[in-house]
């Protein structure tokens, strides 16, 4: 989300603190709006909705790419305490474009992670309520406040509209039912 970055900084200038600011706010850091890796995922879906899946395919590939050579990739390798070495490759070029969405849903949750875009992404994919649904399902069995709650489609997708905008708008702006 907004308030949990992932690549975190000292300011040099913050001495032993690591944000200067009220401390859930304001950092250090710059919040960085549009990463070009998204704007490259986004033409990359485009791409492939307009069945141009070769191009689609190689700007996933070059983002890909980049994290299969990151200096931050580093093979873990303690026989007493084994972990899983992510296996970062490329993805095949000549495929389906079934496939190819598969792939971009798969890199987007990988290269955008925790960063707030993946229930606007299943929205967009027209796949929210099923995939959001079926969470609940598996996880209200390990967590007894997810009991009972569900998603429901065409109402669930969208937020409500702020009552002070509804009071301002003069009576043109109306709520959308159930909120």
């Amino acid at each position: 989300g907004l308030y949990v970055r992932k690549k975190n900084q000292i300011d040099p200038n913050s001495g032993l603190r690591a944000s200067g600011g009220f401390p859930w706010a304001k950092g250090a850091l710059d919040q960085a709006l549009i990463k070009i890796s998204d704007v490259m995922l986004w033409k990359a879906e485009a791409s492939i909705e307009l069945g141009d899946i070769e191009t689609g395919m190689a700007l996933i590939n070059q983002i890909r790419e980049r994290a299969l050579n990151s200096p931050y990739v580093r093979d873990f390798v303690d026989s007493d305490k084994p972990a899983a070495n992510y296996q970062i490759g490329l993805y095949p070029t000549n495929v389906t474009q079934d496939f190819a969405r598969k792939a971009l849903r798969m890199e987007r949750r990988l290269e955008l992670h925790n960063e707030g875009h993946h229930f606007y992404d299943l929205v967009r994919w027209g796949i929210a309520a099923n995939w959001i649904n079926d969470y609940m399902v598996a996880e209200s069995a390990k967590r007894a406040y997810y009991a009972g709650a569900s998603f429901t489609p065409n109402r669930d997708e969208y937020l409500p509209i702020p009552q002070i905008e509804i009071d301002a708008s003069g009576g043109v702006l109306i709520q959308r039912d159930n909120y």
